[in-house]
Order: C-alpha cells, then sequence, then structure tokens
C-alpha cells in the first residue's frame, strides 16, 4: 500500500495518460505493471497507447504525478495526461468545503 493510499483523505481519481504512437507488447505491460501501473489499464486507440488510471490519492494531482513517474520508470514517455471535467470538479468542491457559501434558497419579504 502507498503512502498515499494509507492516508485516510486518499480516494481514486480518475485521468488517463496517453503515451503516444507506439506498439502494445506483453513486454510494455509487464514493465508497466512492475513500475506500479497495475492500477491502470493499458489500451490502444487509434494507434496511440494509453492508459486509464484510478489512482488513489490524496488529490488529483497528487496521483497524476506518481502515474507519471511510474509510467517513466517503465521507460515510457508521456504525451498527454485527461482527466475528465467531472473529476477536475469533484477536486475543486473538495478543496473549496467550506468556503463556498450554501446555495439554500432564502425568500426575503
Amino acid at each position: 500500500m502507498t503512502e498515499a493510499a494509507a492516508n485516510s483523505r486518499a480516494r481514486p481519481h480518475e485521468f488517463t495518460i496517453w503515451l503516444g504512437r507506439g506498439e502494445l507488447t506483453d513486454e510494455l505491460l509487464e514493465r508497466l505493471w512492475e513500475c506500479g501501473c497495475d492500477d491502470g489499464t493499458v489500451g490502444q486507440v487509434q494507434g496511440e497507447l494509453r492508459i486509464d488510471f484510478a489512482r488513489e490519492a490524496e488529490s488529483l494531482q497528487a496521483a497524476i504525478c506518481s502515474a507519471i513517474a511510474d509510467v517513466r520508470r517503465a521507460g515510457c514517455a508521456v504525451d498527454r495526461v485527461e482527466a475528465s471535467l467531472t473529476e477536475r470538479w469533484r477536486e475543486f468542491v473538495e478543496q473549496t468545503a467550506g468556503s463556498i457559501p450554501d446555495p439554500t434558497f432564502q425568500r426575503h419579504h
């Protein structure tokens, strides 16, 4: 268990790391697995390799940074990272909890 996963504030964050064009081989899958990408699903879309992650961490940023480090340790280059708007919104809400007024309706006479 990683340090982030052991932390009580850790939760899974979903995002995709694109590796660019390449061949999806058993050797590549094994290297990624051994370097800590066992929480990702590797696939190929129109010749581009991608890894869909659900990584436990305190924040989306921490999850992405640790996944990039693992991908690079496996000898792969990162082309781009994508996180859904829903994931980024959830991160924003968690970071601003208590600082945004409650949107309850108040009737004024």
